[in-house]
């Protein structure tokens, strides 16, 4: 009989051990973390996914908007003593007054529905298949977009924004557009090579932040387009 008390006693006090290495709390069983519990929660907060900016940004500005545009720009903003002060203005872009154009990628305008909002298209990686217009995908040329009636029922500048990122790492610059449309001859344009020259550090946040070139035919007036009435501009890239 003793003998049957001494092992009662000896698994009795086997289970308050147990149960006191543990703690319940708000009814969850909470025990020791493991190692690769521990590893794992380290690595997530030591790692950060950024997603990098494979995108063109397309600008459309009205040329009935100048007045609007260009004050905003000359009164608005800290710019330079000769400003750029928007494309239908007419003014060069020079390397003293480049960083003006950061102005212009912030332009309120272009967020707030009075003027067209920005275009943005994928600029792919790799050659390979065609986009959703049925046109010829090329690495490092931004896919076809289409400009209507809707966007811009008026004259309008066009302007490209490429991070360098999407462009092999800046080896690769978007120095041909292809260009068709309503009305249009297809044709191969060549962008200003002065104004691509330019490097622009956009830290804003309007975009994504990062280092931008500037793809446009300006102060040609290639890129400047008339859609009044029905119509549509077709635009990709086309190294």
């Amino acid at each position: 009989m003793k003998i049957k008390q001494l092992l009662l006693s000896f698994i009795t006090l086997s289970v308050f051990l147990v149960s006191c290495s543990k703690e319940e709390i708000g009814g969850i069983e909470m025990g020791s973390p493991k190692v690769e519990d521990l590893q794992s929660v380290m690595s997530m907060s030591t790692t950060t996914s950024t997603e990098p900016n494979l995108k063109a940004y397309i600008f459309i500005e009205p040329v009935s908007k100048v007045a609007m545009v260009s004050k905003y720009l000359k009164d608005s903003v800290a710019h330079s003593s000769r400003p750029f002060l928007g494309f239908a203005m007419g003014y060069g872009i020079t390397s003293s007054n480049k960083n003006d154009i950061l102005n212009y990628m912030d332009l309120k305008y272009f967020y707030n529905g009075q003027l067209p909002a920005i275009v943005t298209s994928d600029i792919p990686q790799t050659t390979g298949g065609t986009d959703s217009f049925g046109q010829p995908i090329k690495a490092y040329n931004f896919k076809t977009i289409r400009i209507t009636k809707s966007q811009i029922n008026d004259n309008a500048w066009v302007t490209v924004f490429i991070p360098v990122g999407a462009m092999n790492n800046d080896v690769v610059k978007q120095t041909k557009i292809l260009s068709y449309g309503t009305g249009l001859a297809t044709r191969t344009i060549n962008t200003n090579s002065t104004i691509y020259g330019h490097t622009l550090d956009y830290n804003g946040n309007k975009l994504p932040k990062g280092r931008y070139r500037v793809y446009t035919t300006f102060v040609s007036s290639a890129m400047r387009y008339t859609l009044v009435g029905s119509g549509h501009v077709f635009l990709k890239g086309n190294n």
